[in-house]
């Protein structure tokens, strides 16, 4: 047996293994799906009070918006990335369905129960899974519009401005699935996991330009093939546009609009 004697003094015990990197992330897996299961129970009763209440709202919808937020901010951390996507669509539908006024509780409960399945290890087992549960995911918006619906989704990687909302209406009148993701780095990741049909993103965001996405897009072996387009007011020949995938078709903003994005629909065969 080693110990450790400190100078004049009486032996230490024994030092304790260090654990690996893998033992652990297993550890903090073990955790996070205990965690997890917490705040899956807890959204679960929040929504049975919310289904006794005559106005149908939570007893506490802070906490209930925090429990979500948690399970986004860690599931990809620990192994478990189709989570974040559920709770990030979550959190898009809650906002969507609030601003129109309509009662959500139903969808809520879809986005619940396909975390808890997706933890206990029932779903999302494959990338193809993933793809498939993401697009049976409810989605906020389509009542307005007595379309015929499509099995296409388009991801809009924009922050919620008037352009980003002229091209949800006219892709949701299309027929199509639309998923709002503001930011590029979780766009990216998400594009990888759910492979939408098509990708829109603005040519200004936060971190990373939609030029630097549409590269690292066109970069990566799993997504290169992935329809991709982007809007922007910069003129054509304008330097922020140099390195712009030459196979990128771009939608103007402004009245050319409507027209650039059915052509780009048409160009990707998607009317």
């Amino acid at each position: 047996m080693s110990y450790f004697r400190p100078r004049g003094g009486r032996p230490l015990a024994e030092k304790t293994p260090v654990q690996s990197l893998d033992e652990v992330m297993a550890s903090l897996r073990v955790e996070f799906i205990e965690r997890a299961n917490d705040h899956l129970d807890e959204l679960d009763a929040a929504i049975r009070s919310a289904e006794h209440d005559a106005a149908g709202n939570f007893p506490d919808e802070y906490e209930f918006r925090r429990n979500v937020h948690s399970l986004k901010g860690s599931g990809v951390t620990f192994g478990f990335p189709l989570v974040t996507v559920i709770a990030h669509r979550l959190e898009d539908y809650m906002h969507e369905m609030e601003a129109s006024g309509e009662n959500a509780l139903e969808g809520i409960h879809v986005f619940v129960d396909r975390m808890r399945d997706n933890i206990d290890g029932q779903i999302g087992s494959g990338a193809e899974d993933a793809a498939e549960i993401a697009r049976s995911l409810p989605i906020a918006g389509v009542a307005d519009f007595d379309v015929v619906k499509v099995d296409m989704e388009v991801m809009l990687i924009s922050p919620k401005d008037t352009a980003s909302r002229i091209v949800s209406k006219e892709l949701q009148e299309c027929g199509f699935r639309v998923v709002n993701v503001p930011s590029p780095f979780v766009a990216l990741e998400q594009i990888a996991l759910t492979k939408p049909n098509l990708a829109i993103a603005i040519a200004v965001l936060d971190g990373l330009t939609g030029v630097d996405l549409a590269c690292a897009v066109r970069a990566m072996p799993a997504t290169h093939a992935l329809h991709f387009a982007l809007i922007t007011s910069f003129e054509e020949g304008h330097h922020a546009l140099d390195a712009l995938p030459k196979d990128v078709p771009v939608i103007r903003k402004g009245p050319e609009l409507p027209d650039d994005l059915a052509e780009v629909l048409y160009r990707f065969e998607m009317t």
